[in-house]
């Protein structure tokens, strides 16, 4: 029975996604704000420790210097952009599917953090960020 569940998981999300593609439509089309202006949210994992609060953020084609990482009102926000490619008009008809636009991602910080020693990697599409708790908060 468990696993009859499982595998109509796909369906769930299908009908999900259908379901925040008509609110679009209702909502930001028919007042000039196309949907496409907003990438859809990024996946991510976020974690706390004893010590430190952790991020890995799913960032596809994203270039480094176009995510922005800071902490505001005990939150750690991610923001970022992707511009529109150059396509190439060479052809009469051009189909483009790649998005564009930007998004913005916040996580709760609820213990006070040290901002001075927040350390950031990004490689091969994946940010990830550790934020470090301060110290009198650790309890060394």
């Amino acid at each position: 029975m468990v696993s009859r569940l499982w595998n109509h998981a796909p369906i769930f999300f299908s009908v999900d996604h259908r379901i925040e593609r008509l609110f679009d439509e209702l909502i930001y089309e028919p007042w000039g704000h196309p949907h496409d202006t907003m990438l859809p949210q990024p996946s991510f994992e976020f974690y706390e420790s004893s010590t430190t609060y952790v991020v890995t953020i799913d960032l596809p084609g994203l270039l480094a210097e176009n995510v922005k990482v800071s902490v505001e009102a005990n939150n750690l926000i991610i923001r970022g952009q992707r511009e529109m490619a150059e396509v190439s008009r060479t052809r009469s008809s051009v189909c483009v599917q790649r998005m564009h636009g930007s998004f913005s991602r916040q996580f709760p910080l609820t213990s006070p953090v040290d901002v001075d020693r927040i350390s950031m990697e990004f490689e091969n599409g994946l940010l990830r960020v550790t934020v470090p708790k301060q110290s009198s908060i650790r309890g060394s």
